[in-house]
């Protein structure tokens, strides 16, 4: 391929490379950015509630989404319910476009309104584009009507103590990133996010780039799936990585534009080879797997100084197990490049760095799927010996040794499912893990039968290694005891 081809885009972007260097080697000045439960947001997720739309309202079981049902179950009826519902079913294009005009209302004096900063025009020519400037003009127009009828304000209001810790909790583990880098990455193409905090959204995370707004460049909306005893959502390294993955998207998506076309055939073959993992995750294009993929990258790299090597290890495989399996070797690719970033920057070739590493990957993608497979941990010896004969007096434990290091914290076993073999699940009297490669099952001997098979499951999913492998399936142990 004629990498050069390209290369009035590659002059093009050669600033955007310049704010990647200058990010990635002065990430340490950092300031905070700061999280907000946004009123529009929690209103339109408790529409999309009542019409039963799991995308923007997908939790269940909290104390707020309890209130939620209490409160405004009663207007389950409303117009705007039906409107959304009618739209997902008829009209996908205007469901779809939805979010992005939440992201650009304000409630300002018992009125809900287009914010200061959006620039109507743009807006404007966009919905004449899409033919949605009636979809627009009804949707705010019925949430202004669901706004009094419901008294969501009285609502709202009588949940600011919540909203504060939530707020609190979020903006403290925030502050240990902090995003001051972004202006002096993008420089002068950025402007600030909106961050939404929603305890309303559910699971999902997701952000709203190129907003026709003067002000701000885009909407990030962060939801939760988790709380804690007193009902607050709990925040960890995820909705950190979440909150930079966002944030990063409306400047990434700017550099995979022009590297795309450069890549596309090699990418391409890439999605084929981990298509099913990869649309599992939510992607269905070679061209978003390859957005998300650099997202991901640069987003990791970001996280790095302020994460321990665990939770590192923990994303990357989170991010192995969608489909990207060449993430940690992007990963080593990228320390490379920014250890050598002086002599990078003076070529006019820049790009095809990126690019030789992705044809690179395709050449080689069976090679580090296969990397990937003998990477599970596996049972190396087990005492007593498989299916082997035992006196009952004999079998005090059992031992599990694996082939390599395996977290401690950590273990799961279960009854077999076999009609001819007795379980061991009722005899087992404590369970432990001896060292990082031995697994122990204590067990009460004088629960045992002569003459008799027994057998448990060790559950896959319950044994990983210190990188977070699991097992690659479960394990049948069994044994006999001899007759009387």
């Amino acid at each position: 391929m004629d990498y050069f081809a390209l290369y009035n885009n590659l002059q093009h972007m050669r600033h955007f490379i310049f704010f990647i260097i200058l990010f990635l080697s002065h990430y340490s000045s950092l300031a905070q950015s700061i999280g907000q439960v946004h009123e529009c947001v929690e209103m339109t997720n408790i529409v999309f509630r009542l019409a039963d739309i799991p995308e923007y309202s997908n939790v269940t079981n909290s104390q707020y989404i309890k209130d939620i049902d209490m409160y405004m179950g009663k207007d389950k009826s409303h117009e705007i319910v039906q409107f959304v519902q009618k739209l997902k079913e008829t009209n996908q294009k205007a469901y779809e476009m939805l979010p992005k005009i939440t992201a650009c209302l304000d409630i300002s004096d018992g009125t809900v309104g287009f914010r200061e900063t959006v620039d109507l025009n743009t807006l404007q020519a966009e919905l004449v584009e899409k033919g949605l400037q009636s979809v627009c003009s009804r949707f705010v127009a019925l949430l202004n009507d669901f706004y009094r009828v419901s008294g969501f304000k009285r609502f709202f209001l009588n949940h600011s103590s919540f909203y504060h810790n939530i707020q609190c909790r979020f903006n403290a583990l925030l502050a240990q990133l902090g995003t001051s880098w972004l202006p002096s990455f993008f420089e002068p193409q950025f402007r600030e996010s909106i961050i939404a905090v929603s305890p309303s959204n559910g699971p999902f995370n997701y952000a709203i780039p190129n907003l026709p707004d003067k002000k701000y460049q885009a909407f990030v909306i962060i939801g939760n799936s988790r709380f804690d005893e007193f009902g607050l959502p709990v925040y960890d390294e995820m909705e950190l990585f979440a909150t930079v993955h966002e944030l990063m998207h409306p400047y990434t998506n700017s550099i995979a534009d022009v590297l795309y076309p450069m890549i596309q055939s090699a990418v391409a073959r890439i999605y084929s080879n981990t298509q099913e993992a990869i649309n599992a995750a939510g992607y269905y294009s070679p061209e978003m797997m390859f957005t998300e993929w650099l997202n991901n990258l640069f987003t990791i790299q970001s996280l790095k100084s302020v994460l321990n090597q665990d939770s590192v290890n923990f994303l990357l495989r989170i991010l192995e197990g969608n489909g990207f399996v060449y993430m940690n070797r992007s990963l080593s690719f990228l320390e490379h490049f920014i250890a050598n970033k002086s002599d990078c920057v003076a070529q006019d070739v820049l790009l095809t760095q990126f690019a030789g590493f992705i044809n690179y990957t395709a050449d080689h993608i069976a090679q580090i799927q296969n990397e990937i497979a003998y990477k599970h941990p596996y049972i190396v010896d087990v005492f007593p010996a498989l299916n082997s004969l035992n006196d009952v007096a004999g079998i005090n434990c059992i031992i599990f040794s694996f082939s390599v290091p395996m977290r401690t914290n950590a273990y799961g076993y279960a009854c077999l499912q076999d009609a001819y073999v007795n379980n061991l699940y009722p005899v087992v009297k404590n369970a432990l893990w001896q060292d990082a490669y031995t697994f122990v099952l204590e067990i009460d001997s004088s629960k045992l039968k002569f003459g008799t098979e027994y057998g448990i499951l060790l559950k896959k999913d319950s044994f990983q290694s210190v990188y977070y492998y699991t097992l690659a399936e479960d394990f049948i142990y069994k044994i006999k005891t001899r007759k009387l």
